[in-house]
C-alpha cells in the first residue's frame, strides 16, 4: 500500500519465464515510487528488487520437492490495484512472500 492506493503485482510486468508465485521480496527491500506517463495513461509505479525461486516441477502435489536452486534477481515493479487487467488478461497478487 501506499497511501490509500492498493498495488499489485502483474504478470505483465515479469519476464516471460517468471511465475507471479514464485516472486519473493526481501524484508528490507528499498522501494521507489516513480510516475510513467505512457504505462495506462498515467500512473505512479513501486519498484524494488526482489528475488525469483525455483518451482516445484509438480506444483499440484500436496509436498511438492523445490528445486535445490539459488534464487535470482529482478527489477520488479508493482501497479495501482485498480489498473490490474487492462492490459489483457492476466494473473496478479497483492501479497508477496518475504524472504
Amino acid at each position: 500500500m501506499r497511501g490509500p492506493l492498493v498495488y499489485c503485482l502483474e504478470d505483465k510486468d515479469l519476464p516471460p519465464d517468471v511465475a507471479v508465485e514464485s516472486v519473493r521480496i526481501d524484508r528490507d527491500a528499498k522501494w521507489a515510487a516513480r510516475h510513467e506517463t505512457h504505462l495506462l495513461r498515467g500512473v505512479t509505479v513501486l519498484e524494488t528488487h526482489a528475488r525469483v525461486v525455483a518451482q516445484a516441477k509438480d506444483a499440484t502435489a500436496l509436498y511438492p520437492r523445490l528445486p535445490a536452486l539459488k534464487p535470482g534477481t529482478i527489477l520488479l515493479r508493482l501497479i495501482p490495484y485498480y489498473a490490474w487487467c487492462n492490459r489483457g488478461v492476466s494473473q496478479m497478487t497483492v501479497w508477496l512472500p518475504v524472504m
